[in-house]
């Protein structure tokens, strides 16, 4: 599948998953925001016709779905002209934004093989995370909340320098597969989430600890689920 194809897959994802968890007067002032704001953007884009006869498509059936797209779109055009000049703590900052969006969008129940991000990084070019960090800027700006109690997991993973990129890279999808099994509370598959966390403590040590510290926090309000998860756990672990 194209990156595009799977991008929009991504931005679907993203709007079922906050139509269920935020708030209505928000959930409306992002539509009409993003609807209002970005429905005639396209006229100052160079883009082939049969691209923009599909987004015109989809802005009539789907008009969340399109405006983040081009917001993601207009992102990355405008960051063509400067690739070059970027300094090191702008592509820290977007390579921020990027990774803290893509995982909350994997982290809403993403299907399998769906990722239009193919770099062993996990990061795309810095044009694409100029996108990314655009769309990440729209919908804070909106009052979405794109936090985690698992961001700081994540983060801690991304400064394992002792591993390659692609084992991180590893640790962090099983870091979002534990979370999107717990976002299914009751329906959570607690034999996943056990599997997966046993993999990470077998991989980092100190990273599966902060895990727990996590999964055992009432705070990050995973209830009886988490309790469970963590007594089988130490139970395989002893």
């Amino acid at each position: 599948m194209s990156c595009d194809y799977q991008r929009w897959e991504y931005w679907r994802q993203f709007r079922h998953s906050y139509q269920g968890q935020v708030p209505e007067p928000i959930r409306d002032l992002l539509e009409d925001v993003l609807k209002d704001a970005l429905q005639d953007l396209l006229e100052d884009m160079i883009m082939p016709d049969s691209t923009r006869r599909s987004l015109e498509k989809r802005r009539q059936t789907d008009p969340m779905e399109y405006a983040i797209e081009v917001t993601y779109r207009r992102g990355k055009q405008a960051a063509r002209s400067r690739e070059e000049r970027w300094t090191q703590e702008e592509r820290q900052l977007l390579a921020q934004k990027t990774h803290k969006l893509l995982r909350r969008i994997r982290t809403t129940g993403v299907p399998d093989g769906v990722d239009p991000v193919h770099s062993k990084t996990g990061l795309p070019r810095i044009s694409s995370q100029a996108g990314y960090a655009a769309v990440y800027d729209q919908l804070m700006d909106l009052g979405i909340n794109l936090d985690s109690p698992f961001d700081s997991i994540c983060e801690a993973i991304e400064y394992k320098t002792k591993l390659s990129s692609e084992e991180r890279r590893e640790l962090i999808r099983r870091v979002e597969k534990i979370e999107a099994q717990l976002r299914k509370g009751a329906n959570a598959d607690e034999a996943v989430i056990v599997s997966d966390i046993l993999a990470i403590q077998a991989a980092v040590p100190d990273i599966f600890n902060l895990l727990i510290e996590v999964l055992a926090d009432p705070r990050a309000g995973f209830g009886e689920v988490a309790e469970r998860v963590i007594g089988q756990v130490q139970a395989e672990v002893v």
